[in-house]
């Protein structure tokens, strides 16, 4: 079983990663959106925008998964790879995927920021986390060493 009821315990951290995420994938679809497709080609920025969707559906379910996985070795790991998540989504609008080159521009105005700043927040929030869980660890296995017993 997944979920160990005894074990369960939300955490302040797991709630923000989550809200940042599920905030992020509304906000894409909604609230920061690149520019609409007009004509028969897409513009450079939708496929950006493409990207960034999957993206954010893709952190969405690792902030769930990192909720429900209860062994701290495996949540520090989670926000490992997050944290490789995130970094490539930094980098998608404007560095890996061209965005439109007028400042004006629905992509260069709303997406690209909305992205750093999300990006930039939940890099900092999982990279603590992470620290936080493999400390948590590292001592665990010292007091192990110590008694010579299972904590």
């Amino acid at each position: 079983m997944i979920i160990q009821k005894e074990k369960f315990k939300l955490s302040v951290v797991e709630v923000i990663q989550l809200a940042l995420a599920v905030l992020y994938v509304i906000g894409i679809f909604i609230w920061f959106p690149v520019c609409e497709v007009t004509g028969e080609t897409p513009m450079r920025c939708h496929w950006a925008g493409e990207v960034l969707k999957a993206g954010g559906v893709v952190i969405t379910v690792m902030a769930v998964l990192h909720i429900v996985i209860f062994d701290e070795k495996v949540k520090a790991g989670t926000d490992f790879g997050m944290i490789g998540i995130f970094i490539l989504m930094l980098l998608i609008p404007g560095k890996i995927i061209p965005l439109c080159m007028s400042t004006e521009m629905a992509c260069r105005s709303h997406t690209e920021p909305w992205t750093t700043a999300f990006m930039i927040a939940m890099i900092v929030i999982a990279a603590a986390d992470m620290l936080y869980y493999w400390h948590k660890v590292s001592n665990d296995k010292h007091k192990r060493k110590q008694t010579g017993k299972k904590v």
